[in-house]
Protein backbone atom coordinates (compact mmCIF):
# COMPACT_ATOMS: atom_id res chain seq x y z
CA UNK A 1 0.00 0.00 0.00
CA UNK A 2 1.55 3.21 -0.82
CA UNK A 3 0.20 6.64 0.72
CA UNK A 4 1.51 10.29 1.43
CA UNK A 5 0.08 10.22 4.81
CA UNK A 6 1.69 7.49 6.73
CA UNK A 7 1.37 9.04 9.92
CA UNK A 8 -2.38 9.60 9.14
CA UNK A 9 -3.22 6.18 7.89
CA UNK A 10 -0.33 3.95 8.87
CA UNK A 11 -1.92 2.79 12.40
CA UNK A 12 -5.34 2.28 10.73
CA UNK A 13 -3.95 0.00 7.90
CA UNK A 14 -1.63 -2.26 10.46
CA UNK A 15 -4.95 -2.89 12.28
CA UNK A 16 -7.20 -3.93 9.38
CA UNK A 17 -4.65 -5.74 8.34
CA UNK A 18 -4.44 -7.51 11.92
CA UNK A 19 -8.19 -8.34 11.43
CA UNK A 20 -8.43 -9.63 8.58
CA UNK A 21 -4.63 -12.08 8.92
CA UNK A 22 -2.70 -10.42 6.41
CA UNK A 23 0.91 -9.85 7.11
CA UNK A 24 2.25 -6.20 6.47
CA UNK A 25 5.25 -4.22 7.76
CA UNK A 26 5.21 -0.42 7.92
CA UNK A 27 8.47 0.94 6.17
CA UNK A 28 8.59 4.68 8.34
CA UNK A 29 10.43 5.99 11.44
CA UNK A 30 7.45 6.24 14.01
CA UNK A 31 8.07 9.78 15.53
CA UNK A 32 7.92 10.18 19.38
CA UNK A 33 5.78 13.71 19.92
CA UNK A 34 2.76 11.60 20.55
CA UNK A 35 4.56 8.87 23.40
CA UNK A 36 2.94 9.66 26.37
CA UNK A 37 6.59 10.67 28.43
CA UNK A 38 7.44 12.78 25.54
CA UNK A 39 3.69 14.69 25.82
CA UNK A 40 3.89 14.92 29.44
CA UNK A 41 7.64 16.52 29.29
CA UNK A 42 6.55 18.82 26.37
CA UNK A 43 3.70 19.83 28.66
CA UNK A 44 5.27 20.36 31.87
CA UNK A 45 7.54 22.74 29.39
CA UNK A 46 4.58 24.40 27.96
CA UNK A 47 3.48 25.37 31.42
CA UNK A 48 6.61 26.87 31.91
CA UNK A 49 4.61 29.98 29.38
CA UNK A 50 1.59 32.00 30.23
CA UNK A 51 -0.39 31.82 33.26
CA UNK A 52 -1.53 28.57 34.01
CA UNK A 53 -4.31 29.19 31.24
CA UNK A 54 -6.62 26.07 30.83
CA UNK A 55 -5.19 24.91 27.93
CA UNK A 56 -2.17 24.67 29.40
CA UNK A 57 -2.90 23.15 32.40
CA UNK A 58 -5.38 20.57 31.21
CA UNK A 59 -2.97 19.50 28.42
CA UNK A 60 -0.83 18.17 31.38
CA UNK A 61 -3.87 16.90 33.40
CA UNK A 62 -5.05 14.98 30.61
CA UNK A 63 -1.65 13.40 29.80
CA UNK A 64 -1.98 9.46 30.50
CA UNK A 65 1.36 10.02 33.02
CA UNK A 66 0.25 12.83 34.85
CA UNK A 67 -0.93 10.58 37.85
CA UNK A 68 -4.60 12.41 37.61
CA UNK A 69 -7.64 10.44 36.12
CA UNK A 70 -10.28 10.58 33.44
CA UNK A 71 -12.63 10.60 36.32
CA UNK A 72 -11.40 13.14 38.39
CA UNK A 73 -9.89 15.33 35.49
CA UNK A 74 -13.91 15.15 34.34
CA UNK A 75 -14.30 16.64 37.64
CA UNK A 76 -11.49 19.29 38.25
CA UNK A 77 -12.58 20.53 34.60
CA UNK A 78 -16.23 21.25 34.87
CA UNK A 79 -15.26 23.01 37.69
CA UNK A 80 -12.36 25.05 36.15
CA UNK A 81 -14.85 26.05 33.00
CA UNK A 82 -18.11 26.69 35.33
CA UNK A 83 -15.93 29.30 37.13
CA UNK A 84 -13.90 30.50 34.66
CA UNK A 85 -10.46 29.52 36.94
CA UNK A 86 -7.35 31.02 35.40
CA UNK A 87 -3.97 31.54 36.68
CA UNK A 88 -1.82 30.23 38.75
CA UNK A 89 -3.07 32.61 41.51
CA UNK A 90 -6.34 30.96 41.66
CA UNK A 91 -4.91 27.58 41.40
CA UNK A 92 -3.00 28.63 44.50
CA UNK A 93 -6.31 29.65 46.26
CA UNK A 94 -9.20 27.28 48.08
CA UNK A 95 -12.23 27.15 45.75
CA UNK A 96 -15.19 28.20 47.44
CA UNK A 97 -17.66 28.15 44.83
CA UNK A 98 -20.72 25.83 46.63
CA UNK A 99 -20.73 23.00 44.19
CA UNK A 100 -21.03 18.95 44.83
CA UNK A 101 -18.17 17.51 46.21
CA UNK A 102 -16.69 20.44 46.73
CA UNK A 103 -14.11 19.21 49.13
CA UNK A 104 -12.96 16.52 46.88
CA UNK A 105 -12.52 19.28 43.77
CA UNK A 106 -10.29 20.78 45.89
CA UNK A 107 -8.22 17.64 46.92
CA UNK A 108 -7.90 17.48 43.42
CA UNK A 109 -6.54 21.06 42.76
CA UNK A 110 -4.13 20.86 45.82
CA UNK A 111 -2.77 17.84 43.95
CA UNK A 112 -2.05 19.31 41.23
CA UNK A 113 -0.35 21.89 42.47
CA UNK A 114 1.82 19.60 44.64
CA UNK A 115 2.87 18.32 42.02
CA UNK A 116 3.38 20.89 39.57
CA UNK A 117 5.00 23.77 41.54
CA UNK A 118 8.12 22.33 42.77
CA UNK A 119 9.51 21.62 38.92
CA UNK A 120 7.64 24.69 37.56
CA UNK A 121 9.45 27.05 40.35
CA UNK A 122 12.63 25.89 38.72
CA UNK A 123 11.86 26.28 34.82
CA UNK A 124 10.48 29.46 35.35
CA UNK A 125 13.49 31.00 37.79
CA UNK A 126 15.57 32.61 35.50
CA UNK A 127 18.45 32.18 37.60
CA UNK A 128 18.50 28.61 37.29
CA UNK A 129 21.28 27.08 35.27
CA UNK A 130 20.13 24.17 32.36
CA UNK A 131 21.78 21.53 34.80
CA UNK A 132 19.19 22.86 37.30
CA UNK A 133 16.25 22.44 35.18
CA UNK A 134 17.14 19.01 34.26
CA UNK A 135 17.72 17.82 37.68
CA UNK A 136 14.21 18.99 38.08
CA UNK A 137 12.61 17.42 35.74
CA UNK A 138 14.58 13.99 36.71
CA UNK A 139 13.15 14.58 40.17
CA UNK A 140 9.56 14.96 38.83
CA UNK A 141 9.84 11.88 37.07
CA UNK A 142 11.40 10.31 40.36
CA UNK A 143 8.95 11.43 42.55
CA UNK A 144 5.66 11.26 41.14
CA UNK A 145 6.50 7.41 39.89
CA UNK A 146 6.31 8.36 36.36
CA UNK A 147 8.41 5.11 34.93
CA UNK A 148 6.20 2.82 36.99
CA UNK A 149 3.17 4.04 34.95
CA UNK A 150 4.76 3.62 31.92
CA UNK A 151 5.64 0.33 33.00
CA UNK A 152 1.67 -0.08 34.10
CA UNK A 153 0.74 1.22 30.64
CA UNK A 154 3.01 -1.24 29.23
CA UNK A 155 1.91 -4.31 31.05
CA UNK A 156 -1.76 -3.34 29.83
CA UNK A 157 -0.64 -3.40 26.26
CA UNK A 158 1.33 -7.11 26.46
CA UNK A 159 -2.29 -8.00 29.00
CA UNK A 160 -4.34 -6.77 25.74
CA UNK A 161 -5.97 -9.74 24.27
CA UNK A 162 -5.53 -8.91 20.75
CA UNK A 163 -2.18 -8.47 21.28
CA UNK A 164 -2.42 -6.83 17.55
CA UNK A 165 0.90 -5.41 15.80
CA UNK A 166 0.17 -2.01 16.66
CA UNK A 167 0.37 -3.21 20.32
CA UNK A 168 3.53 -4.73 20.03
CA UNK A 169 4.78 -1.67 18.25
CA UNK A 170 3.86 0.42 21.02
CA UNK A 171 5.44 -1.61 23.51
CA UNK A 172 8.56 -1.57 22.03
CA UNK A 173 8.47 2.39 21.58
CA UNK A 174 7.36 2.47 25.44
CA UNK A 175 10.17 0.34 26.39
CA UNK A 176 12.77 2.51 24.84
CA UNK A 177 11.17 6.16 25.65
CA UNK A 178 12.70 6.17 29.35
CA UNK A 179 16.14 5.31 28.66
CA UNK A 180 16.43 7.77 25.35
CA UNK A 181 15.10 10.60 27.69
CA UNK A 182 17.57 9.65 29.93
CA UNK A 183 20.14 10.05 27.45
CA UNK A 184 19.06 13.73 26.34
CA UNK A 185 19.36 14.45 29.88
CA UNK A 186 23.04 13.07 30.11
CA UNK A 187 24.18 14.30 26.66
CA UNK A 188 22.82 18.04 27.51
CA UNK A 189 24.57 18.28 31.08
CA UNK A 190 27.79 17.07 28.87
CA UNK A 191 27.62 19.32 26.72
CA UNK A 192 26.97 22.28 28.81
CA UNK A 193 30.37 20.53 31.09
CA UNK A 194 32.38 20.72 28.05
CA UNK A 195 31.39 23.94 27.59
CA UNK A 196 31.98 25.51 30.37
CA UNK A 197 35.19 24.02 30.46
CA UNK A 198 36.12 25.31 27.18
CA UNK A 199 34.94 29.00 28.22
CA UNK A 200 37.31 28.76 31.71
CA UNK A 201 40.41 27.92 29.74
Amino acid sequence: VVTGDVAGYGDLLMRYFDEAGIPGFEDSKRGILGNPLVELLRSLLDLTEGDFSYERVFRWIKCPLSGISDWECDRIENYVLAYGIRGRNMWRKPWTRKKENLEKINELRVRVMETLEPVLDVLQDKETTTGDRIRALREYLAQNKVEERLDRMIQQLDEDDSRSRLNRMRIKEYEQIFSRIEDIFTKVEELLTDARKYYEK
